[in-house]
């Protein structure tokens, strides 16, 4: 009963805040987006994930079930007047050429903290890997616009983080979260994202240099680039007799498949031109 009327009152509030301070709202999520490598990261999803078999009642600790869908709504809603136009704008605006080499440079950029959570995890490897597509990329491939280590050289990317290296040493995912922009989470994931923004080295060398401009530039594109890659998934989502449901169960669903080694689909998903 205690835990109930908790839950209650903190939606009652949440609700309050929407409907009172709407720019209030904007700029903490605005603040958890700054905290965060990108929206993309967040969900780790993209059209790919729309194809898999997803058991959509898997159950996932939830305790605030309540707060988290009223966060969800929000969410949605953000997503409808916000994120989604500006997605289609890009996507129609743009020619696949452009969106290709955009898609190219944050795939590069985000390589570095992947490498870091593959010698964290020790995939030998894959840290091998992600240190050749990233040695290659940025030289010959004019700084991340193209994309030869995979092309010419057969080395593909994947994505980690360190939810997921978290999750390999045994850290149970605790209780899932909706986030405010950011969308699914855990209390594991969550502090993950906290950590790898503090760890990121090409965040950390903007900030060194003065340029945190850079970085939310970065989060901004990424946000963009990743729901452009993520129509089909959101449509399913949206398409769901439980929307929240759907997306927690397809969340969970692949965060269990990152951590247990299989392919991971977030910003390395295909780009626009190659669906």
């Amino acid at each position: 009963m205690v835990e109930t009327n908790l839950d209650n009152f903190m939606t009652h509030k949440f609700n309050f805040f929407i409907k009172k301070c709407p720019f209030f709202i904007l700029f903490v999520g605005l603040t958890f987006l700054v905290l965060s490598p990108g929206y993309s990261s967040s969900l780790g999803l993209s059209d790919q994930d729309a194809t898999r078999e997803i058991e959509e009642t898997t159950p996932m600790e939830d305790p605030l079930e309540d707060l988290n869908r009223s966060i969800f709504n929000f969410n949605q809603d953000l997503d409808t007047y916000v994120l989604n136009p500006l997605a289609e704008v890009y996507d129609e605006g743009l020619p696949d050429e452009i969106k290709d080499r955009v898609h190219s440079i944050l795939s590069n950029l985000s390589t570095p903290l992947t490498f870091i959570h593959d010698v964290l995890q020790g995939e030998e490897e894959q840290a091998i890997d992600s240190l050749a597509r990233f040695l290659i990329n940025t030289t010959l491939g004019l700084g991340g616009l193209f994309d030869p280590a995979a092309e010419v050289f057969d080395i593909h990317s994947h994505v980690s983080d360190f939810g997921q290296t978290l999750g390999k040493y045994g850290v149970d995912d605790g209780a899932y979260l909706m986030i405010p922009i950011l969308g699914p989470s855990t209390a594991r994931d969550f502090t993950g994202k906290v950590l790898d923004f503090i760890i990121d080295p090409v965040n950390y060398l903007a900030r060194r240099k003065h340029a945190s401009y850079l970085v939310y530039t970065r989060i901004a594109a990424t946000a963009i680039d990743a729901r452009v890659n993520a129509k089909a998934l959101w449509q399913r989502v949206n398409n769901a007799h439980d929307p929240y449901l759907t997306l927690q169960s397809i969340y969970g669903q692949n965060r269990r498949f990152m951590i247990q080694g299989d392919t991971a689909i977030g910003l390395d998903s295909p780009r626009p031109s190659e669906k």
